[in-house]
């Protein structure tokens, strides 16, 4: 019919049913569909359009969603050794395949897909994932280092980070991404907080020194941090208080005393005190 009408063609009246007929059969448009909101840290959901979605017992589903979120691909072979480690290989194609049902139900598309013989998280899917997000904050910080669009960037990674990494999940391959994710997270926090000192916002860099012990109570970078903010802002009394609560914790704890460097500046900042008598 478009043929006929560049040529200048008329057809007959009795066509248009048929014409209309083959309109109506053309494929629908795809709706889009909406995109997923993953959060990994903390104890791992998914949120479509506000709504949380729910998986009782397809935990295996789950784990299959997360871990091909963490590499670029894995044949199934290397799928069962991370999420079915002790499974006989009899019984582990038939474990992948109900996962890989199940999660296509629960979300309602198909999310993998299958490219020479390895299996990947479909990244285009529309998505928002808060583990991609903070990794690219921390690229873009390192790029911008020195800057104050630096400290911006460190600032948004840090906030993404509302708990471990899939906190509670004992899977190895989990376990190991948690502590490096969580390295990541104090790394930045020590950097975000000695750049907004340098900055002269003693107050603001507090917080982030008290929130990278709050990560690692016993961790010495951060104590000192802290101590130096509290001088910056003319409380001794508070840098003294605090080294000793973090003493006293490391004593209990762990058996251990601060570091020689630790323990020098403590001494200084009670002589100082001592003789101006406040």
């Amino acid at each position: 019919f478009r043929l006929a009408k560049r040529r200048g063609v008329e057809w007959p009246p009795i066509w248009d049913p048929l014409r209309r007929l083959g309109r109506s059969h053309r494929a629908p448009a795809r709706a889009a569909l909406p995109p997923l909101e993953i959060r990994a840290f903390g104890p791992g959901e998914v949120w479509i359009e506000g709504q949380l979605v729910a998986w009782p017992e397809a935990r295996k589903a789950w784990e299959l969603f997360f871990y091909l979120l963490t590499v670029d691909s894995a044949t199934r072979e290397e799928i069962g050794a991370a999420l079915w480690p002790d499974a006989p290989p009899a019984r582990l194609t038939g474990q992948f395949h109900s996962a890989k049902w199940r999660l296509k139900r629960i979300l309602g598309r198909e999310v993998l897909v299958f490219r020479e013989g390895r299996y990947a998280f479909d990244r285009r899917q529309p998505h928002w994932y808060d583990v991609g997000m903070f990794e690219e904050y921390l690229q873009r910080a390192r790029q911008a280092r020195g800057t104050p669009e630096a400290l911006a960037h460190l600032r948004a990674a840090v906030e993404l980070y509302r708990g471990d990494y899939l906190s509670g999940w004992n899977a190895e391959w989990a376990v190991d991404l948690r502590e490096r994710l969580r390295t990541r997270y104090i790394e930045a926090l020590l950097t975000l907080a000695e750049g907004t000192l340098k900055a002269g916002e003693p107050q603001a860099a507090l917080a982030w020194f008290q929130q990278a012990l709050a990560a690692d109570p016993y961790l010495e970078a951060a104590c000192l941090g802290a101590v130096r903010c509290y001088l910056a802002m003319d409380q001794p009394a508070a840098a003294l208080a605090l080294y000793r609560q973090y003493a006293a914790r490391l004593e209990r704890d762990l058996g251990l005393q601060p570091s020689a460097e630790a323990r020098a500046l403590y001494e200084s900042i009670a002589q100082a005190k001592n003789r101006s008598g406040s």
